[in-house]
């Protein structure tokens, strides 16, 4: 992007928030999610051609773009054109240190049931949306909540409680935990979350157009059936658990691997068929040390529990993996020898 396309982005940036704002558009999902401005501002990497698109009125439904963000980045007037030189002002929220969160995004056009419903923004591998717009979207009421000490929202409306917290990797509706595998962001005072996860939450479906590089939702709204019904007890026990014993010092991602493989063991046909069976399998050596030990009895933290759910929502992150081995603590030799490597995650590499 040369000198001038850059500046040329910035006021256009500043512009749209003029015009957002007489549109209804606002740096918070709602009055009551008001949080502080989050260390992280935004910078356009790519734009998807929108000339041939017809915009919803100024009352209807859109999603932010979150303009203000990109309003506060000035490119430094004298980089080169191939550099790409932040200069963040000092009214720019700040981080630990004073830095700032530079993160890149493509605005990417939003149909609900073939409407167009404004833009999102594609950041990493996920598309992001306000949870706020996107309730509003789905054509769905809401009241939303803001505590500022846990820096977490919570959405209410069409059957759906959906709590979400700024830093974290997964979001919580009615008691049930969806992974996002990528950071819930804060961007001046809202809280965006990936569309797909979220459609999970009401049943609805998200196609992906890879030639025209826009996000489809398709389908009507429905309660989602809360974790009390959803999870099977006796499995949410047990497997929490496992994971707690095998995984309680690693990351939300090496908890839900070694979740993973349990629940791959009980898939797999040459394997007993119950979470508690699985564990607590002999017929060919124990295979689970913390079973002899006694730590498999330990009370689980709130974050195992947090992973177990996710993996029986279906979330998988080591594919058909039915071991793992710290390699540093345990005799890896026969897991080089004679199985596939899958993926190496925190302390623990994962073979199928």
């Amino acid at each position: 992007m040369s000198k001038n396309l850059r500046k040329l982005a910035v006021m256009l940036c500043a512009i749209l928030l003029c015009i957002g704002s007489f549109a209804g558009f606002a740096l918070a999902d709602d009055e009551g999610t008001d949080a502080d401005a989050a260390p992280v501002v935004l910078v356009p990497h790519n734009t998807v051609e929108l000339s041939n698109r017809e915009y919803p009125a100024s009352e209807s439904t859109s999603f932010v773009t979150l303009a203000a963000s990109l309003a506060a980045v000035e490119f430094a007037s004298q980089a080169e054109e191939e550099e790409a030189i932040i200069n963040v002002p000092a009214s720019a929220p700040a981080g630990p240190g004073d830095d700032v969160t530079v993160v890149e995004y493509t605005e990417i056009p939003v149909y609900v049931n073939g409407t167009d419903a404004g833009t999102a923004m594609k950041i990493g591998d996920s598309t992001y949306v306000p949870v706020g717009d996107f309730f509003e979207a789905i054509g769905v009421e809401y009241t939303s909540t803001w505590d500022q000490d846990s820096g977490t929202a919570v959405f209410t409306g069409g059957g759906v409680e959906l709590s979400a917290t700024a830093g974290e990797r997964y979001f919580t509706a009615n008691d049930r935990c969806f992974y996002t595998g990528e950071d819930i962001y804060n961007i001046n005072g809202t809280i965006v979350l990936p569309v797909r996860e979220m459609a999970l939450c009401f049943g609805l479906d998200v196609q992906w157009d890879e030639t025209d590089w826009t996000v489809g939702i398709s389908g009507t709204p429905a309660a989602l059936v809360p974790g009390s019904e959803y999870y099977d007890e006796e499995d949410l026990y047990w497997l929490s658990r496992i994971i707690f014993a095998e995984s309680g010092n690693q990351s939300i991602e090496g908890m839900i691997a070694v979740g993973n493989v349990v629940l791959n063991r009980v898939e797999d046909p040459t394997c007993p068929d119950t979470v508690y069976d699985v564990i607590f399998d002999d017929e060919y050596g124990v295979q689970f040390s913390v079973t002899e030990t006694g730590a498999i009895f330990l009370e689980p933290s709130e974050k195992a529990v947090i992973a177990a759910k996710i993996g029986l929502e279906g979330h998988n992150l080591v594919g058909d993996s039915l071991f793992f081995v710290n390699p540093d603590i345990g005799v890896s030799s026969w897991f080089v020898n004679t199985r596939t490597f899958v993926a190496s995650i925190g302390d623990h590499d994962f073979y199928a």
